[in-house]
């Protein structure tokens, strides 16, 4: 609501590109940005998805600062930590993801090994203080089906592959090379 009334919103419109024309300038009355995501229907997918992607981030982020919290830092602090570093930046979203999964480029960055060695020390401490975290164990039990095909000395992000083969989908944009193992 926030975002239509100072018309910042970002528009995610699927159809026919010279209809988006004339409709533009409406469309600009309440959103800063206008995306053409492709055909009818489109917009609806994109929204979608990101609503989806950005409240399952939402839920991993509680799961972690209740941990934090509970585990004795002050909240303030870690919310601080979350702000200023990868997760704040997007850091995956907008250089990790592009140089590995985006390209199917999984040469060791960080190592799946030593990332799944972070989740289970999170799963670990999650137990000690008794906090449910229901992302985390999900998140492990993919890098763990990674970690079992040998893909250990690759890059962490290669455990998200098992997604894209259950999908039956790669998720390489336009413009990008290569393909995984």
């Amino acid at each position: 609501m926030e975002g239509a009334q100072s018309g910042d919103l970002t528009v995610l419109v699927g159809g026919d590109e010279a209809t988006l024309e004339r409709c533009r300038p409406v469309l600009e009355a309440i959103g800063k940005t206008i995306i053409h995501v492709g055909d009818t229907g489109a917009g609806c997918v994109a929204k979608i998805t990101h609503n989806c992607a950005a409240f399952s981030a939402g839920l991993a982020m509680i799961e972690a600062l209740t941990l934090g919290v509970k585990a004795g830092v002050d909240p303030s602090k870690l919310v601080e930590v979350f702000q200023k570093c990868a997760l704040g930046s997007s850091f995956d979203l907008h250089r990790r993801l592009p140089e590995t999964l985006f390209r199917g480029d999984f040469e060791p960055r960080f190592a799946l090994k030593w990332t799944h060695k972070d989740m289970l020390l999170a799963a670990d401490l999650a137990r000690a203080y008794d906090v449910p975290m229901a992302l985390v164990e999900a998140c492990e039990r993919e890098m763990s089906a990674a970690m079992s095909r040998g893909w250990g000395d690759m890059d962490g992000s290669i455990y998200l592959t098992v997604q894209e083969e259950r999908a039956g989908v790669q998720i390489r944009p336009s413009g990008t090379l290569g393909s995984r193992p």
